[in-house]
């Protein structure tokens, strides 16, 4: 951990609004506790309020001494603090698993304490874990090092479940977690229990039996798909435990009631994005610490009468699922196998497929496509709206609304609609335009006459017999019962998919920043 002086590039995470709410608590007189201290070497105040620390220097002003906080940090951004022996504290011990604050000798009390505390550089979305050492004059380090942890403390999680896919990615999953992610929890004093899985769906095998009870959360070091197997896992129990058939897609489904927190270490890291605002397994963690949580959507896909999987990230069907099976088939290509995947199924001959849409919309939707001519019944909590045969080479859903944002697009976590997308054909060239896009998150991947977009709550797919739809396309290679869930290939047992939207479903530690 780095040693700063208060003041450097560098400032505490908060917002403006908690170091305004800060400043106001202590001058109102919510000062819980108050003490001369030296700081390299400098008199300062440390004050300790209901919203968190500050340090205050006096300053000399038109002939007047005043007092000004300097520096702010919340409650919720200070990881811990520990007793600090020469300017060097003592909580980081990278060859222990016990928390390591815990180590030092209380036999010999020094008078130097560190604060470690949560920091974001200027024009930066990447968190990292700082520390400033304190220096008491008059009193007791162990007072404030004991006021200082309860108070941190407060609604953060203490014990997690870790689960570890060591092959996700390029195969650094564990390296990450002990690398960058277990000395930030040891720091934190956290307890965790660690699972690392061994097999496919060993994931789903944890969240269908783990007690969870035992546990404030659980972080999944891995991609994407380790937290759809989890995730799967969590929320089928549920439901059986509550009696609920989740085969019904029109049954209203249990929430859990446990926190998720994603440690990017797979070859797609799109939640884990979406969550933190960057792909960077520090500041991952260092979210998961401070606790903050919001409640996050997810889909469930059904085909008739049997749920087929719980997503956390998308649905892809025909070109989607095409590009994922490609991929898995080329494991050996390693990080390399999705351009090649994205470049042989955009460039290459496609396959068109007639698909029989609806979707599940809201009596506020007002964009739905103008071929739709029923009125939407305002008594109507949501109406299935038939689009008719759309000849199409794709479909994709979101459970996320994604939204213009100036020249970028904004995944919007927290919406009560997801996005689907509807992929007619296109030259080879502008779908590679469209997926740089995509993954530039540019405004740009709306501009296209080939995609057609819905904020919609629901949306069923079933393919059309050739003879139906008086086409002579072809469907080849077994493509159109392949589902592509969260980057992982799924078959259904007949091309007919029923996908629900579930609003605010799933606790998430993460902070959404814009």
């Amino acid at each position: 951990m780095e040693e700063l002086e208060v003041g450097d590039n560098v400032t505490p995470l908060q917002s403006t609004a908690a170091v305004q709410t800060i400043k106001i608590a202590a001058s109102e007189n919510g000062i819980l506790k108050e003490e001369e201290v030296l700081v390299k070497g400098k008199a300062r105040k440390l004050v300790m309020c209901e919203s968190g620390l500050q340090l205050v220097r006096q300053e000399s002003k038109s002939g007047q001494n005043k007092e000004n906080a300097f520096f702010t940090v919340a409650w919720v951004d200070i990881v811990c603090a520990c007793e600090t022996s020469s300017g060097k504290s003592k909580a980081v011990d990278k060859n222990r698993d016990a928390p390591s604050q815990n180590s030092y000798s209380v036999q010999q009390p020094g008078r130097k304490f560190s604060i470690h505390y949560i920091t974001r550089k200027a024009r930066s979305k990447k968190l990292s874990c700082t520390n400033i050492v304190v220096e008491v004059k008059n009193g007791t380090v162990g007072d404030w090092i004991q006021q200082i942890e309860e108070k941190r403390k407060h609604g953060k999680p203490k014990k997690l479940l870790v689960v570890i896919n060591p092959i996700s990615g390029s195969g650094s999953g564990r390296q990450t977690f002990e690398k960058f992610v277990r000395p930030l929890f040891d720091l934190a004093g956290l307890e965790l229990v660690v699972r690392v899985t061994e097999r496919a769906r060993h994931g789903e095998e944890i969240g269908n039996t783990f007690d969870f009870s035992s546990v404030d959360g659980v972080v999944i070091v891995g991609g994407d798909g380790l937290y759809m197997e989890v995730m799967h896992g969590v929320v089928l129990r549920k439901q059986q435990e509550n009696g609920i058939d989740y085969n019904n897609p029109d049954a209203s489904l249990t929430p859990p009631n446990i926190g998720f927190g994603i440690i990017p270490g797979g070859t797609g890291n799109g939640l884990s994005g979406w969550w933190n605002g960057v792909v960077d397994a520090k500041t991952a963690a260092l979210n998961i610490i401070r606790g903050e949580s919001h409640l996050v959507n997810i889909l469930a896909i059904f085909e008739p009468s049997k749920l087929i999987h719980y997503s956390g990230l998308h649905l892809g069907y025909g070109i989607f699922s095409e590009l994922i099976k490609k991929s898995e088939d080329r494991r050996w290509m390693k990080k390399a196998r999705y351009p090649y995947a994205i470049v042989t199924s955009t460039l290459g001959k496609k396959q068109v497929y007639d698909i029989d849409l609806e979707m599940l919309v809201s009596p506020d939707i007002q964009e739905v496509n103008k071929e739709i001519n029923e009125d939407v019944s305002p008594s109507s909590a949501c109406n299935w709206k038939k689009l008719g045969v759309k000849h199409l080479i794709g479909v994709a859903y979101f459970p996320v609304a994604i939204e213009e944002m100036s020249d970028k697009l904004s995944m919007n976590c927290l919406s009560d609609k997801g996005s689907a997308f509807f992929v007619s054909s296109f030259g080879g060239v502008d779908f590679l335009k469209f997926m740089m896009a995509v993954g530039r998150h540019d405004k740009e991947m709306f501009e296209n006459s080939f995609i057609e977009h819905h904020h919609v709550k629901g949306v069923r797919l079933k393919l059309v017999q050739n003879d139906q739809a008086n086409s002579t396309r072809r469907v080849e290679h077994g493509y159109e019962k392949l589902l592509n869930i969260d980057g992982e290939v799924f078959t259904c047992s007949v091309p007919q998919i029923d996908i629900r939207f579930h609003s605010q479903f799933i606790r998430a530690f993460s902070v959404f920043p814009n």
